[in-house]
């Protein structure tokens, strides 16, 4: 299925708009204010990366899905529906908010609008960052998600109908009779775009998101920044052993958490095979005590 070619933008619902634009530029983003309930949070040369809307949810609202091209998003749809998955075409002005060419909507069964995108458009300005001293690694994409589910199978089989492979799943007991049971998806050669593991009803949709510098001095100095900033660490630095990141957690002022990572795995996706881990961390990402 010829689909998906990467994850290209989020819209998080805040409460504090302010404490978010401090907290994002303390990461590296450029932050825009394009009017008094909305932040865009850039990478790249691309207009956005994140959409900060003013909003009680505190949570994760869309994940925005690009496409090469309109052909192929049309193909896409069309496939979905052969599926049994109605994608609803965009209102005309829902296109010009999110800049492109093309969009089509489909809600999962965790409560997620999915926006497939096709014409994004860039930045009609120089992407600054006052922070980084290398860049973000956006090639495959803005970075990845891992969102929570009530169910396992029915979330496999929905989301790989969508076009996501799975990569990998790590199964840890973190406490007796308590397993984390994460799945892992890849759209392209970053080796998650997306992820999931079941979680209790209260917890909230998305439980990170990951975005990747090209320096590992970068991820070190915003671990600096965000402490001096008494931000929460979630987790401080580790490593991973599925995708090889290098990386710490930070919690948002929505309570969501943030992974600032370095040296990401990049796999053959067309001819990957499945794998499986016993540890969601190969060292490090304790809970930090500052």
């Amino acid at each position: 299925m010829k689909g998906i070619s990467k994850l290209s933008y989020l819209e998080i619902e805040a409460s504090d708009l302010p404490a978010w634009q401090a907290f994002a530029e303390r990461l590296g983003f450029q932050v825009i204010q394009t009017n008094p309930t909305e932040l865009q949070l850039c990478m790249d040369d691309q207009s956005y990366r994140i959409i900060i809307s003013q909003g009680p949810l505190d949570d994760l609202k869309t994940i925005g899905w690009a496409f090469p091209n309109v052909d192929v998003l049309s193909a896409y749809v069309s496939e979905l529906a052969q599926k049994g998955i109605t994608a609803v075409i965009a209102s005309t002005e829902l296109k010009e908010q999110r800049q492109v060419d093309e969009l089509y909507i489909v809600s999962d069964l965790n409560g997620l609008q999915h926006e497939f995108a096709a014409g994004l458009k860039k930045s009609n300005g120089t992407f600054i960052s006052t922070q980084l001293q290398s860049r973000f690694l956006t090639d495959e994409g803005l970075g990845h998600v891992l969102i929570s589910t009530q169910d396992k199978a029915t979330s496999v089989d929905f989301y790989q109908c969508l076009g996501l492979s799975i990569t990998d799943t790590i199964a840890q007991e973190i406490a007796p009779g308590i397993v984390i049971d994460a799945t892992f998806m890849h759209v392209n050669e970053r080796h998650h775009s997306f992820a999931f593991a079941p979680m209790p009803p209260e917890a909230k949709r998305l439980h990170h998101l990951m975005i990747e510098v090209a320096s590992i001095d970068d991820v070190g100095l915003a671990f600096d920044r965000c402490t001096s900033a008494q931000d929460p660490i979630v987790m401080s630095l580790g490593k991973h052993p599925n995708d090889e990141m290098f990386s710490f957690y930070v919690q948002s002022p929505s309570g969501l958490a943030v992974e600032v990572g370095y040296g990401g795995k990049l796999i053959d996706y067309k001819n990957w095979q499945i794998e499986s881990f016993s540890k969601l961390s190969s060292w490090g990402h304790k809970q930090h005590r500052a």
